[in-house]
């Protein structure tokens, strides 16, 4: 009887700090969660670009994609390739439009032209920085014919 009442008063006490541990933790969480959205201004990565674009200013085609202007029409003799992606993709930060990746592989291609028959390869940048794939999907509508 004397060892039942104790493990009772022991599993007492243990629920008792389960529960102070648990109150505690939840009274923690909430002030910081207080705190966050009393600073919370912007996410980093959108100060990050703002702060970026302010120093490169690439420029955009009238889709709003870092690259030069495209004719809808295309000639026969040429090959497009829509790259889409994310900031690298579109070359956050680098302020040379001919240094990002895209704009590499369009040189690549157009200097060794690995099919016969394609005078001219044409790679589209359609990078997003911060962007999902169904953002992508939205750049994909629009730029395809």
């Amino acid at each position: 009887m004397l060892n039942s009442k104790r493990s009772e008063g022991s599993l007492a006490r243990a629920a008792a700090t389960a529960m102070l541990m648990i109150l505690g933790i939840g009274v923690g969480l909430g002030i910081g969660e207080g705190f966050a959205r009393l600073t919370y201004n912007t996410p980093w990565y959108e100060r990050l670009l703002g702060e970026q674009f302010a120093k490169i200013h690439p420029a955009l085609n009238h889709y709003g994609l870092r690259d030069q202007e495209t004719s809808p029409l295309k000639p026969p003799d040429q090959r497009r390739i829509l790259v889409l992606g994310d900031s690298f993709t579109y070359g956050e930060g680098v302020p040379d439009d001919k240094a990002v990746f895209p704009d590499l592989l369009e040189a690549g291609l157009n200097r060794d032209r690995p099919l016969p028959g394609v005078e001219r390869y044409d790679v589209l940048n359609a990078g997003i920085t911060g962007s999902l794939t169904r953002d992508w999907l939205g750049v994909w509508e629009e730029v395809t014919p």
